[in-house]
């Protein structure tokens, strides 16, 4: 580990993931520093923080050792392959990685969302 916080890659830069960085910043008991915003074009303002590239710049920013966790912030903006792609890079390189869900894995005909957690 590179220091007391997880460094971060995350993945994305719309709306929802804007949120997700700047929820993170504002709440550093999560134990989280997000370092890395990659997305669909560079230097985009994400929660405060400039995406430096484009998601197939993982492996490569990866190789730098420099961070320990990934965060896919919109599973809705990569098809199937990139995700698996991504994965398949956080597991070679050993890294912890989160997926936010899409919306149709939330969907359920029940009411409210307590099947959720």
């Amino acid at each position: 580990m590179i220091g007391d916080d997880d460094h971060t890659v995350v993945l994305g830069t719309g709306e929802g993931v804007q949120s997700l960085v700047a929820r993170i910043g504002e709440r550093r008991e999560s134990g989280f520093h997000v370092g890395a915003v990659l997305g669909s074009r560079a230097g985009v303002d994400v929660g405060g923080v400039r995406s430096s590239g484009r998601i197939s710049d993982l492996p490569d920013l990866l190789e730098t050792g420099e961070f320990d966790t990934v965060i896919v912030g919109n599973a809705s903006e990569l098809s199937e392959a990139e995700l698996a792609d991504v994965v398949r890079s956080c597991a070679a390189a050993r890294l912890e990685v989160f997926v936010t869900p899409r919306l149709p894995e939330l969907y359920c005909t029940r009411r409210g969302d307590d099947h959720v957690w």
